[in-house]
């Protein structure tokens, strides 16, 4: 792939990702490294190579690229969240989590990541974090269809308060 200076790419990346959909993860990586190599700081296409490899159970290479944008853009939302569902895919669910404290510092009220939260809370068997991830999504969003549908679906999620009252009184018969 050669890239001029008048190379419209967008019009590159589109063809790269359109590749990628068709399952030609060859051809497509061949494009976008080329935009890459033009245009370093094109994040999106950078990003979307990891997806390419990723797609292609390729998680090594996958992480790879992920990382080369985070280093550039460490708030860039798509390669967290692609690099958040390569540790899910691969059952590194303490791995996820940490992406996600990441992710969730730079974008706190996002939904897409508490989600991501929920899921690696069930996974892992956490009720309680994923009930109050599940809560906190329904605050920001009350219309929120998915979170509605797990916290129906999941009956076990149910935050049970208990509350106990109790008073202790001395008598004496003397004073001091």
């Amino acid at each position: 792939v050669v890239i001029s200076d008048t190379t419209d790419l967008d019009a590159l990346f589109k063809k790269a990702r359109n590749l990628a959909y068709e399952k030609d993860y060859t051809q497509a990586r061949q494009i976008l490294n080329a935009i890459i190599e033009k245009k370093p700081d094109y994040y999106d296409v950078g990003s979307f190579l990891g997806r390419t490899y990723s797609w292609d159970q390729q998680y090594n290479e996958a992480r790879t690229e992920f990382s080369k944008v985070l280093i550039e853009k460490p708030d860039f939302s798509d390669a967290l969240d692609a690099l958040i569902d390569v540790e899910i895919w691969t059952e590194q669910f303490t791995v996820a989590n940490e992406y996600i404290k990441i992710a969730l510092g730079y974008y706190p009220t996002s939904e897409q990541f508490l989600m991501k939260k929920v899921k690696v809370s069930m996974r892992q068997q956490d009720k309680l974090t994923a009930s109050l991830t599940l809560r906190k999504i329904l605050e920001l969003n009350p219309g929120n269809k998915d979170a509605l549908k797990m916290l129906n679906e999941t009956g076990g999620l149910k935050l049970n308060n208990h509350l106990t009252f109790g008073y202790v009184v001395d008598f004496f018969n003397r004073q001091n």
